[in-house]
């Protein structure tokens, strides 16, 4: 057996461990599992596609430990599974297409000012009401934000997370599982369209998958068991990891 044999072996572990980081903070596990890809022969188009497949397993697993204590929100899940279905479409056609570089660092600049909000919201740990006009500035934002994670995939969903958080009043735990909901649309939307793109790995992805299923539902769990203080808290840490590496590398 020859060392290229064992990068599905290696893909499963690195998805296992972005996943756990990513279950515990409601995004982030894609600058982990990103650069591995790309690391290991991907190209850039290659590696979003790919990841595509794999966040289907952390969504998953993030799904099962919820199970008992979902947190619905029926009016707003319908609207974002309309708004992620949209996103999707548009960016599986842009992605053949744009530049992604400077889309991320536009995503890097965008995740870090968004840190001041997210370190206000964090003294209170409840949700709490918010008016109309914040509710239409984060739709907005929002329908942004779905549109380049459908392009540029890793580093993007702490954002998503963040906006559910500062613009819906939601708690962590609830962001989290709403960003789990437009990344399960979204994600689907854009395989589907590529499946004949010849951009997927499915060796990778399908190995990868698994791995997330495992790394999403203990990263999930131990978000629960922790509570809302420490979601809000990880995910802040990784928006701000998140929002210096999507500069630095772009």
């Amino acid at each position: 057996m020859i060392w290229h044999d064992l990068l599905p072996v290696a893909v499963f572990v690195v998805a296992f461990i972005s996943s756990v980081f990513s279950g515990m903070a409601g995004g982030g596990g894609g600058f982990i599992i990103n650069p591995f890809l790309i690391l290991i022969g991907l190209t850039p188009q290659q590696t979003v596609a790919t990841s595509k497949l794999l966040s289907f397993g952390l969504i998953g697993g993030s799904f099962l430990a919820f199970k008992e204590r979902m947190l619905e929100n029926k009016r707003l899940s319908i609207f974002i599974i309309i708004l992620a279905t949209a996103m999707g479409l548009v960016a599986s056609f842009l992605l053949r297409k744009v530049d992604s570089k400077s889309l991320q660092l536009l995503m890097g600049i965008l995740t870090l000012a968004m840190v001041p909000f997210m370190l206000r919201k964090a003294r209170g740990l409840q949700s709490g009401g918010v008016g109309g006009l914040s509710q239409t500035a984060g739709s907005v934002l929002l329908a942004i934000v779905l549109l380049l994670q459908g392009i540029l995939s890793g580093g993007v969903g702490a954002m998503v997370s963040g906006i559910f958080i500062i613009f819906f009043g939601v708690t962590a735990l609830e962001a989290n599982m709403l960003k789990r909901k437009s990344s399960l649309v979204l994600n689907l939307v854009v395989v589907i369209s590529l499946l004949s793109s010849g951009f997927i790995n499915y060796t990778y992805g399908l190995f990868g998958l698994v791995g997330g299923l495992l790394g999403g539902y203990v990263g999930s769990h131990i978000a629960i068991k922790k509570g809302d203080a420490f979601a809000k808290y990880a995910l802040l840490v990784f928006m701000l990891i998140s929002g210096v590496w999507l500069i630095a590398s772009a």
